[in-house]
Protein backbone atom coordinates (compact mmCIF):
# COMPACT_ATOMS: atom_id res chain seq x y z
CA UNK A 1 0.00 0.00 0.00
CA UNK A 2 1.26 3.44 -0.95
CA UNK A 3 0.24 7.02 -0.29
CA UNK A 4 -1.00 7.39 -3.88
CA UNK A 5 -3.60 4.67 -3.17
CA UNK A 6 -4.85 6.24 0.05
CA UNK A 7 -4.61 10.00 -0.59
CA UNK A 8 -6.83 11.97 -2.97
CA UNK A 9 -7.43 15.64 -3.76
CA UNK A 10 -10.61 15.30 -1.68
CA UNK A 11 -8.54 14.47 1.41
CA UNK A 12 -6.14 17.40 1.02
CA UNK A 13 -6.80 20.73 2.66
CA UNK A 14 -4.79 23.91 2.21
CA UNK A 15 -5.20 26.29 5.15
CA UNK A 16 -3.76 29.64 6.04
CA UNK A 17 -3.02 28.30 9.54
CA UNK A 18 -4.76 26.41 12.34
CA UNK A 19 -5.33 26.86 16.06
CA UNK A 20 -4.01 23.54 17.35
CA UNK A 21 -3.34 19.88 16.64
CA UNK A 22 -6.84 18.83 17.69
CA UNK A 23 -8.48 21.12 15.14
CA UNK A 24 -6.23 19.89 12.31
CA UNK A 25 -6.77 16.23 13.19
CA UNK A 26 -10.54 16.88 13.38
CA UNK A 27 -10.61 18.51 9.92
CA UNK A 28 -8.55 15.70 8.38
CA UNK A 29 -10.64 13.01 10.10
CA UNK A 30 -13.76 14.62 8.62
CA UNK A 31 -12.25 14.50 5.12
CA UNK A 32 -11.28 10.85 5.52
CA UNK A 33 -14.72 10.03 6.93
CA UNK A 34 -16.48 11.63 3.95
CA UNK A 35 -14.39 9.74 1.41
CA UNK A 36 -14.44 6.42 3.28
CA UNK A 37 -17.99 6.69 4.63
CA UNK A 38 -16.68 6.33 8.18
CA UNK A 39 -17.32 7.87 11.59
CA UNK A 40 -15.15 11.01 11.81
CA UNK A 41 -15.29 11.17 15.62
CA UNK A 42 -13.93 7.61 15.88
CA UNK A 43 -11.00 8.44 13.58
CA UNK A 44 -10.34 11.66 15.44
CA UNK A 45 -10.39 9.94 18.84
CA UNK A 46 -8.07 7.12 17.72
CA UNK A 47 -5.59 9.59 16.20
CA UNK A 48 -5.67 11.80 19.30
CA UNK A 49 -5.21 8.79 21.59
CA UNK A 50 -2.11 7.84 19.58
CA UNK A 51 -0.88 11.45 19.60
CA UNK A 52 -1.15 11.58 23.40
CA UNK A 53 1.22 8.62 23.79
CA UNK A 54 3.95 10.46 21.89
CA UNK A 55 3.94 13.41 19.54
CA UNK A 56 4.05 12.63 15.83
CA UNK A 57 5.62 16.00 15.03
CA UNK A 58 9.17 16.29 13.78
CA UNK A 59 11.65 19.15 13.98
CA UNK A 60 11.39 19.52 10.18
CA UNK A 61 7.88 21.00 10.46
CA UNK A 62 5.86 17.90 9.61
CA UNK A 63 3.51 15.83 11.76
CA UNK A 64 2.24 12.37 10.86
CA UNK A 65 -0.59 11.45 13.22
CA UNK A 66 -1.75 7.92 12.57
CA UNK A 67 -3.98 5.16 13.86
CA UNK A 68 -5.21 1.71 12.93
CA UNK A 69 -8.79 0.55 13.34
CA UNK A 70 -10.01 -3.04 13.54
CA UNK A 71 -12.88 -2.81 11.07
CA UNK A 72 -11.16 -0.93 8.25
CA UNK A 73 -10.38 -2.77 5.04
CA UNK A 74 -8.14 -0.13 3.41
CA UNK A 75 -5.90 2.82 4.15
CA UNK A 76 -7.05 6.41 3.93
CA UNK A 77 -4.70 9.36 4.16
CA UNK A 78 -5.37 13.07 4.46
CA UNK A 79 -2.97 15.99 4.18
CA UNK A 80 -3.19 19.50 5.61
CA UNK A 81 -0.86 22.13 4.23
CA UNK A 82 -0.62 25.25 6.36
CA UNK A 83 0.69 28.44 4.75
CA UNK A 84 1.86 29.56 8.20
CA UNK A 85 3.19 27.10 10.82
CA UNK A 86 1.29 26.43 14.01
CA UNK A 87 2.38 25.06 17.37
CA UNK A 88 1.60 21.34 17.36
CA UNK A 89 2.45 20.07 20.84
CA UNK A 90 3.73 20.92 24.30
CA UNK A 91 7.27 20.21 23.12
CA UNK A 92 7.01 23.33 20.96
CA UNK A 93 7.11 21.72 17.51
CA UNK A 94 5.87 24.11 14.84
CA UNK A 95 4.32 22.32 11.86
CA UNK A 96 3.00 23.34 8.48
CA UNK A 97 2.44 19.89 6.97
CA UNK A 98 0.21 17.28 8.62
CA UNK A 99 -0.50 13.86 7.15
CA UNK A 100 -3.15 11.78 8.93
CA UNK A 101 -2.88 8.07 8.16
CA UNK A 102 -5.73 5.70 9.04
CA UNK A 103 -5.52 2.01 8.27
CA UNK A 104 -6.60 -1.53 9.12
CA UNK A 105 -5.40 -2.93 12.43
CA UNK A 106 -3.87 -6.03 10.84
CA UNK A 107 -1.94 -4.24 8.07
CA UNK A 108 1.20 -3.37 10.04
CA UNK A 109 3.73 -3.53 7.19
CA UNK A 110 1.56 -1.40 4.88
CA UNK A 111 1.05 1.08 7.71
CA UNK A 112 4.81 1.33 8.24
CA UNK A 113 5.45 1.77 4.52
CA UNK A 114 2.98 4.66 4.20
CA UNK A 115 4.43 6.19 7.37
CA UNK A 116 8.00 5.84 6.06
CA UNK A 117 7.12 7.26 2.66
CA UNK A 118 5.22 10.15 4.21
CA UNK A 119 8.07 11.03 6.55
CA UNK A 120 10.64 10.87 3.73
CA UNK A 121 8.55 13.03 1.40
CA UNK A 122 7.61 15.60 4.04
CA UNK A 123 11.25 15.74 5.18
CA UNK A 124 12.33 17.06 1.78
CA UNK A 125 12.87 20.83 2.00
CA UNK A 126 12.09 21.22 -1.71
CA UNK A 127 8.84 19.21 -1.56
CA UNK A 128 7.80 21.01 1.63
CA UNK A 129 8.34 24.44 0.08
CA UNK A 130 6.45 23.43 -3.05
CA UNK A 131 3.54 22.05 -0.99
CA UNK A 132 3.26 25.33 0.93
CA UNK A 133 2.98 27.13 -2.40
CA UNK A 134 0.52 24.67 -3.99
CA UNK A 135 -2.36 26.58 -5.61
CA UNK A 136 -4.95 23.90 -4.82
CA UNK A 137 -5.42 20.35 -3.57
CA UNK A 138 -5.08 18.60 -6.93
CA UNK A 139 -1.65 20.16 -7.52
CA UNK A 140 -0.52 19.06 -4.05
CA UNK A 141 -1.81 15.55 -4.77
CA UNK A 142 0.12 15.34 -8.05
CA UNK A 143 3.29 16.48 -6.27
CA UNK A 144 2.88 13.88 -3.51
CA UNK A 145 2.33 11.10 -6.07
CA UNK A 146 5.37 12.15 -8.14
CA UNK A 147 7.54 12.37 -5.01
CA UNK A 148 6.44 8.91 -3.87
CA UNK A 149 7.12 7.42 -7.32
CA UNK A 150 10.66 8.83 -7.19
CA UNK A 151 11.12 7.58 -3.63
CA UNK A 152 9.92 4.08 -4.52
CA UNK A 153 12.15 3.96 -7.62
CA UNK A 154 15.15 4.98 -5.55
CA UNK A 155 14.31 2.46 -2.87
CA UNK A 156 14.12 -0.30 -5.51
CA UNK A 157 17.44 0.77 -6.96
CA UNK A 158 19.60 1.42 -3.89
CA UNK A 159 17.81 -0.22 -0.99
CA UNK A 160 15.62 0.75 1.92
CA UNK A 161 18.19 2.15 4.33
CA UNK A 162 20.49 3.87 1.85
CA UNK A 163 18.07 6.74 1.29
CA UNK A 164 18.41 8.01 4.85
CA UNK A 165 22.18 7.77 5.12
CA UNK A 166 24.51 10.65 4.46
CA UNK A 167 26.63 9.38 1.60
CA UNK A 168 30.07 10.94 1.35
CA UNK A 169 29.14 13.52 3.97
CA UNK A 170 26.40 14.93 1.72
CA UNK A 171 22.86 15.55 2.82
CA UNK A 172 21.35 16.06 -0.62
CA UNK A 173 17.61 16.44 -1.13
CA UNK A 174 17.07 13.89 -3.90
CA UNK A 175 13.41 14.90 -4.18
CA UNK A 176 14.33 18.45 -5.27
CA UNK A 177 14.29 17.30 -8.91
CA UNK A 178 10.64 16.31 -8.45
CA UNK A 179 9.70 19.64 -6.88
CA UNK A 180 11.44 21.49 -9.72
CA UNK A 181 9.08 19.86 -12.24
CA UNK A 182 6.08 21.65 -10.74
CA UNK A 183 5.73 25.27 -11.85
CA UNK A 184 3.59 27.26 -9.51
Amino acid sequence: MLIRNSLSPDTIEILETADNAVSVIRRLAERIARVGKLDASRIEQAALDRERTRTTAFANGAALPHCRLADLSRFLTALAILRKPMRWDLEGHAVDRVMLIVGPLAAVSDHLRILANGSQILDSPAISAKLRAAPEAYSAYELMVAAEETLEARRAQVGVLTEIRHQGGENKDFLAVVADQFRW
